[in-house]
């Protein structure tokens, strides 16, 4: 099982229910090369157990502005997506430096929906990259 995912999960296990939304982020529209991906921020926050931390994981300070991933994940070919230990590097990678956003997101967001989908639990795409890729 993926590490960070592990993390994530047993994070968001003790963390409060019902992540509030920032006005203006509730539908975030990516634009990456293979085609649109539409995540909507609002219905992810409504999730049992999802906290900003779940996918925001340096948001540490609860009074401290949440970062966008960009910040530190930084985008190839205008793509976007999970987050992996920094002893584990993928091609393209920096030793040391935090994944692309691309493999950043399909890490989170894939191995999440793969978990909830493990469990029985109502869950997002899984199959097929244009499920999410439009």
């Amino acid at each position: 099982m993926n590490t960070h995912l592990v993390i994530c999960l047993v994070t968001a296990a003790l963390l409060p229910v019902n992540a509030e939304v920032p006005t203006g982020t509730e539908i975030i529209t990516l634009e990456p090369k293979f085609g649109t991906v539409t995540f909507s921020h609002q219905a992810h926050s409504r999730l049992e157990g999802v906290e900003c931390r779940t996918c925001h994981h340096t948001h540490v300070e609860p009074a401290a502005p949440i970062r966008p991933c960009h910040d530190c994940h930084v985008a190839r070919h205008f793509s976007v997506a999970t987050v992996r230990p920094e002893s584990e590097t993928q091609k393209g990678q920096v030793p040391g430096q935090p994944p692309r956003a691309q493999e950043a997101f399909h890490a989170l967001c894939h191995g999440c929906h793969a978990e909830r989908e493990s469990a029985g639990q109502a869950t997002g795409p899984t199959d097929s990259c244009r499920d999410c890729h439009v």
